[in-house]
């Protein structure tokens, strides 16, 4: 079958460059994006493109001498050359082009209502331009917002920017990013910037586009007040101001409470006096922090946030992640001696390791001080090791919380750290052990295998509260 195919699409690109018995005449790009002329057949066009197919039924294009016209001046030549051959032999070549040449493509073909041409090329894109999208995010998004059907390369672009958030809110052209990108971007649960700062920069935006705005709010009248209140109108509400802690919200929020919905600041008041009172405004759900991991998705932070606070029903969300899990050390980038670990992770409070071992996942939480100077065996209750089957759901989750909590955890110098006295969990220039004694059995499944990569990431409280299990009782 995909000879005969070859031999049709081969038949058909013969025809594209004899362009024999052709009825259409097509005028692609001007005096600055390559003008070129080419040749093509009614027939062809109208069978292999909705847009042509609608165009040439409805006289879209006029005639001279006999033949359709048709000028596409938006289209460089030789944009088109490529776009008129996919038409001809539903072939592309994208492998020799840079990836601002293949964006052109599918900024044509979504003209053009070719979708599974563009579907292929975001594809594309994607699985082999990553480097060139992950560095250069924001002019993509520029392009390709207002594009509906390229759906795929917006929401990768903004998860990359919400990834690293300063490419954009750093840069000194913020000020004049689109409106519709910046709204996207409030809307995102994964904009891994702290609340307090969107609403600064939020601020920095909305004054930058009245540029007789005196940046001393302490000058402004009713106008000035009004006019930033109706520039922000519709981006207030996307902030989530219940996530931000009380020294900030008396800083930064409260001198500006006169652009604030109406209601909003009392119940804001009202929340950081009494947290449990109910209040009449919405109350949005928090932002998932970053989780800078190569091993899991970010979506089981919420699971571990849960374990850490002391929820072990797999099925039940984290009602509001409390943790910021920031990464400390990655093996297949630092190495998997015991030196490079105590180097990275020593004293830094909480954290959490997490290994990739075989066709498993799993890792341990230590909610003390990984310490040279305490060796050996410490107390950790709220201690635990577990399993994320194969990483891709909850389904095989498995937690083991201590039993033995005089020897949770453990640290010697020469000797890399480990939980449980078995050691339950630990490794070891790549390999791993685990023989159940300090926690329960049946969590890991060993079969000797080395460890592929691992992470440890610092626990870090948000929201003013304290890491470790907050709401866990003994």
């Amino acid at each position: 079958m995909s000879n005969l195919l070859l031999d049709v699409s081969n038949c058909w690109a013969q025809l594209f460059e004899d362009d024999d018995n052709y009825d259409v005449i097509i005028y692609a790009g001007d005096e600055s994006t390559e003008a070129k002329e080419f040749k093509a057949h009614n027939l062809v066009l109208r069978a292999r493109c909705s847009y042509f197919r609608s165009a040439l039924s409805n006289d879209w294009a006029r005639k001279e001498g006999g033949m359709f016209v048709f000028r596409k001046p938006n289209i460089s030549g030789n944009v088109f050359a490529k776009i008129l051959r996919y038409l001809y032999t539903g072939t592309i070549s994208l492998a020799d082009q840079e990836g601002s040449e293949i964006l052109k493509i599918v900024v044509a073909a979504d003209e053009l209502d070719l979708h599974t041409l563009i579907n292929h090329i975001q594809t594309y894109l994607i699985t082999e331009k990553t480097t060139w999208l992950d560095d250069n995010p924001v002019e993509i998004l520029e392009l390709v917002f207002q594009h509906a059907a390229c759906k795929s390369l917006r929401d990768y672009c903004l998860a990359t920017i919400c990834k690293k958030p300063s490419i954009i809110f750093s840069s000194p052209s913020f000020t004049s990013l689109d409106e519709s990108i910046l709204i996207l971007l409030l809307k995102r649960n994964d904009l891994c910037l702290e609340e307090v700062e969107i609403w600064d920069h939020l601020l920095q935006w909305g004054i930058a586009q009245n540029p007789g705005l005196s940046s001393d709010i302490s000058t402004w009248g009713d106008e000035e007040w009004s006019l930033l209140e109706a520039t922000l109108y519709q981006y207030v509400p996307l902030v989530r101001f219940f996530n931000i802690p009380s020294a900030d919200f008396s800083r930064k929020v409260r001198p500006y409470k006169r652009i604030l919905p109406k209601g909003l600041f009392e119940d804001l008041i009202s929340h950081y006096l009494d947290p449990d009172k109910p209040v009449e405004s919405t109350i949005l759900p928090p932002r998932i922090p970053l989780f800078e991991s190569v091993i899991i998705e970010p979506i089981f932070g919420s699971l571990l946030a849960n374990w850490i606070d002391g929820i072990d029903d797999t099925a039940v969300q984290s009602r509001k992640i409390p943790y910021d899990f920031k990464l400390l050390l990655r093996g297949s980038v630092d190495g998997f001696s015991s030196s490079i670990f105590y180097e990275k992770c020593l004293m830094r409070g909480p954290t959490l390791i997490i290994a990739n071992v075989s066709s498993q996942i799993i890792g341990g939480y230590n909610p003390l001080d990984w310490s040279l100077q305490q060796q050996g065996y410490q107390y950790a209750p709220q201690a635990f090791v577990f399993s994320l089957g194969d990483g891709k759901s909850f389904d095989n989750a498995r937690i083991g919380r201590v039993k033995d909590a005089e020897n949770a955890v453990c640290c010697s110098e020469g000797n890399w750290p480990a939980f449980g006295a078995g050691p339950d969990f630990s490794i070891g220039d790549k390999m791993w052990s685990a023989k159940p004694v300090s926690y329960p059995s049946g969590i890991f499944e060993y079969d000797d295998s080395q460890v592929e990569d691992y992470e440890v990431f610092q626990v870090v409280g948000r929201f003013g509260n304290v890491s470790g299990a907050s709401s866990f009782i003994e």
